[in-house]
């Protein structure tokens, strides 16, 4: 039987590893969780278990890369991945009861590993020398941008931190990565930066979505019982409930009577930001529970709701701003679009820098009697290698 791989999407077929590398390297945030994805189906699950998972620590060096060694346990840990992703095997017609296919298809995927172990250490030498070279005046011009792009959008930077959960010196250290693999691929490939046409092209294309929706600036008060409402095993009484409810009315009351909605909400609210007044910044419609939502958008600018029951509590809340919706200024969203047309340059790239540092670069092999590994080179667009008949 012959066993066809894909048809290569270009160089980058070979290291898809380095695209999602670069997303860390970019500080991108990647929402989704492995409790996000789907649950492959029970087909795509059954070639996993095809595969004996090799000696990942295996301290063997195998190869040095100018002059560094790569071991073993390396390149078991990418072909591992490789035979337990059901979605790299399936692109082989692959033969579940045959021994001979699946050990065929066994060291086709190693010999894919091994040429991205040798780019992965290739990249990674240059990028690493590159860091040093960053200096602190480039990493706060863009730390700046960041900051700018943030409050532009109505957000606050000190909030943008802490959610990314990274703190400012991560940041700063992702900015001084980023920049220092921009200049790795600049030397080997070429300019990257998008050229003002491009931004603008790019600019018209999305127009409608770049522009503003209107906004509402709003803070919460957030009272709710010491048991979850939600939890079905032991909702809160009636009792409990009229109490928390009792004590909406008099925070209420307080704030009739003249007290400032931000010091109420840092004394009882239970929301992470009381101690900020309970500001959530401006947001567009839906942002919200329905309830909470419908009271924001008709109060107006000042205005303070009545007590409205959820499933997380009771909320009280303040609209304190509104924006009218506008079109999309390019000048806002000029940096935005750069720094985007700019990555997705840098992503398809990247495996062109590391096919010129192949060239350079120079490979020790010291497996017994093996082959050495060939010259990576991309392959035609719409070909479809087979593996050996």
């Amino acid at each position: 039987m012959v066993y066809k791989r894909p048809a290569p999407r270009g160089v980058a077929f070979c290291f898809p590893w380095l695209l999602i590398a670069m997303a860390a390297a970019q500080g991108d945030q990647v929402g989704e969780t492995d409790a996000d994805r789907p649950s492959p189906s029970p087909q795509s699950r059954q070639p996993v278990s095809l595969f004996e998972p090799a000696d990942e620590n295996d301290p063997t060096v195998i190869l040095k890369v100018n002059g560094l060694p790569l071991t073993q346990g390396m390149l078991n840990a990418l072909a591992n991945k490789a035979l337990n992703d059901p979605a790299q095997l399936m692109k082989y017609q692959l033969d579940e009861d045959s021994p001979a296919d699946r050990a065929e298809v066994r060291e086709f995927i190693e010999q894919e590993a091994l040429e991205r172990l040798i780019g992965q250490a290739l990249f990674t030498e240059a990028v690493n020398a590159e860091i040093e070279q960053i200096s602190s005046t480039e990493i706060e011009a863009e730390y700046s941008k960041i900051k700018a792009q943030v409050e532009e959008g109505g957000g606050d930077f000190a909030d943008f931190i802490n959610q990314s959960g990274r703190g400012e010196e991560a940041v700063r250290a992702g900015i001084r990565r980023r920049l220092a693999v921009v200049r790795v691929v600049e030397r080997h490939v070429g300019p990257i930066e998008p050229k003002l046409e491009e931004i603008l092209e790019a600019f018209e294309q999305r127009k409608e979505n770049f522009a503003v929706p209107p906004t509402r600036r709003s803070s919460h008060i957030l009272l709710r019982h010491e048991i979850d409402p939600r939890d079905a095993v032991v909702p809160p009484s009636e009792e409990e409930q009229q109490a928390l409810w009792d004590r909406a009315e008099r925070a209420l009351e307080r704030i009739w009577g003249g007290e400032e909605f931000d010091a109420v909400a840092s004394e009882i609210s239970h929301l992470p930001n009381a101690a900020q007044g309970g500001d959530v910044g401006f947001n567009p419609r839906g942002e919200f529970p329905s309830d909470i939502d419908k009271a924001i958008w008709s109060l107006e600018v000042g205005e303070v709701s009545d007590p409205i029951q959820t499933d997380a509590g009771i909320s009280i809340v303040k609209v304190t701003g509104a924006r009218p919706a506008r079109e999309a200024v390019f000048e806002e969203k000029q940096e935005y679009i750069r720094q985007n047309l700019q990555r997705r340059k840098l992503r398809s790239s990247i495996p062109l820098a590391i096919l010129a540092m192949r060239g350079k670069a120079t490979i020790e092999d010291l497996r017994q009697g093996a082959d050495p590994p060939p010259p990576a080179t991309p392959g035609p667009a719409g070909a479809a290698p087979r593996l050996k008949p």
